[in-house]
């Protein structure tokens, strides 16, 4: 995962993202944990008996987006519904804690909503919700007054709809129009089939799932998706779709852009309230005007933290400070690799000086596979540094058609520096590797497959100088070219 300003992603992370005020509309919830140690089965009925030890509330629902927002240093006001109980009191209590401010609307007919979840040995064993309906009625009227009072010098409004009726059709018209007046921009993490409901807003955060649902589809490739998610634009007049998809990362989608970022692996404990700090840093950095490759890097950044403890967890800014310094000083290692073919010249010469014995080897790179892998593995045993030459995207275009390459060049370099065997990438525009293997010199020339010497380009070159030109068999049934064929004819049945 790069980032493309990785200076402004620090700074803004240090001073919490300037601290902008954020209005989080939706249902509220109690979440509410009961845990313990499983020793022995009831006797009474064949079900675990949990030994209680450590009993906790936290903010669900919209609350944990509220919790997310504050835990990265926005100020924020959480506009909900409670009832009238000694639950919606606990859950002022925590919002005072928390430093969230809120104006919470108490319905007498419906209770606070929970949800206690019962573990044993940090296991979920059941859970248990109270809750009723919320039907619309007299209640709206002032609940949408309330947040009209609440937008007034907001940067931002998030409505977090779990489907448990706050957000019905007619509130979010009003709100969203609201917005729109205020050219205030409005996220959205949808619930339900009926997105047209949220018309107007600036974006949308459905998972797959629930993209699904709305369109009527079944489970769907990378290419169906997004036409599904444009679908969804056009229909119901919104700006943008933000995708979550699990494991696989997060996709940005409008009329005419499709940003993809995969997700950052991570152990995963616990995935409840994911998707809440997902729609929470993606709405403080949508302020702030990064670019949506950015967001999506920093929101899976933030998601693979909360993934990994257990329980309901909002994120904490300075945890995801030092986890995203960590991982820019991995990346940062990496793309010293990834150099000019100046600064590789002068590597060289230096390494030549101390009688380092240079090796090369070039290719598109494209999509990386065992073939590739074996390649540079032999390579560096030829010699003690490895220079990969790639060609740019032009120059792929220009070699294999309009259609390739599937990764950019600077997503091929960086997955290339990535690689212990390799020392030094250097992306060159040139059809073929000529001029860059005669201005670096090297003392060894490696090229895959079953080649004669005489034909492989800048063999003559290094031979004159008293260099080696060597052959490295390729493994057989790889190539860049064969897997974007397998996974065509997959795609379409074959």
């Amino acid at each position: 995962m790069n980032f493309t300003d990785t200076s402004r992603l620090l700074q803004a992370l240090n001073d919490g993202f300037g601290q902008p005020r954020v209005v989080v509309v939706g249902d509220l919830m109690l979440d509410h944990y009961l845990i313990g140690n499983v020793e022995r089965v009831s006797p009474e009925a064949p079900i675990p008996v949990v030994h209680l030890h450590r009993e906790k509330w936290v903010l669900g629902g919209a609350g944990n987006v509220a919790a997310n927002l504050r835990g990265l240093g926005a100020q924020v006001t959480l506009c909900g519904v409670v009832g009238e109980d000694l639950e919606a009191r606990r859950i002022a209590e925590l919002l005072n804690e928390q430093q969230i401010q809120a104006e919470l609307l108490t319905v007498n007919e419906v209770p606070s909503i929970v949800k206690t979840r019962i573990l044993g040995e940090n296991h979920h064993i059941v859970r248990v919700d109270r809750e009723a309906p919320l039907s619309p009625g007299d209640w709206q009227e002032a609940f949408v007054d309330r947040v009209f009072a609440a937008l007034d010098g907001a940067d931002a409004m998030l409505l977090s709809d779990y489907g448990k009726g706050v957000l019905s059709p007619e509130v979010c018209r009003r709100l969203i129009e609201a917005c729109r007046e205020r050219h205030c921009p409005v996220m959205v993490d949808p619930k339900g089939r009926d997105f047209g409901k949220y018309r107007g807003a600036s974006v949308v955060t459905p998972n797959v799932k629930e993209l699904l649902t709305v369109t009527g589809r079944q489970a769907a490739d990378e290419v169906s998706l997004i036409d599904q998610a444009r679908e969804v634009l056009n229909v119901n007049g919104v700006g943008a779709v933000l995708l979550t998809r699990g494991a696989e990362g997060m996709s940005f989608i409008t009329a005419d852009t499709h940003v993809y970022q995969r997700a950052t692996a991570q152990t995963v404990f616990d995935v409840s309230g994911a998707g809440d700090t997902v729609v929470a840093a993606a709405t403080l950095m949508l302020i702030g005007g990064f670019a949506w490759s950015d967001i999506l890097g920093l929101a899976n950044l933030a998601a693979s933290l909360v993934i990994s403890k257990p329980g309901t967890v909002a994120i904490d800014r300075q945890d995801l400070l030092q986890h995203f310094t960590a991982h820019t000083a991995s990346l940062l290692s990496h793309e010293r690799k990834i150099v000019s073919a100046q600064a590789a010249a002068a590597s060289l010469d230096q390494a030549r000086r101390e009688g380092r014995r240079v090796v090369f080897t070039n290719g598109c790179f494209d999509l990386l596979h065992p073939g590739h892998l074996k390649l540079l593995e032999q390579a560096r045993h030829h010699g003690d540094v490895l220079v990969v030459g790639i060609n740019s995207d032009t120059s792929v275009q220009r070699l294999k058609g309009p259609l390739r390459p599937m990764n950019n060049e600077q997503d091929r370099a960086a997955m290339l520096s990535g690689l212990e065997a390799v020392d030094h990438v250097v992306i060159f525009e040139e059809d073929n590797p000529l001029a860059l293997i005669e201005r670096l010199q090297p003392d060894v020339l490696i090229k895959g497959g079953d080649y004669q010497l005489e034909d492989i380009v800048g063999s003559h070159e290094v031979m004159r100088r008293g260099g080696e030109v060597k052959t490295i068999p390729m493994k057989e049934g790889y190539s860049s070219t064969q897997l974007i064929n397998r996974i065509a004819e997959r795609m379409h049945g074959v």
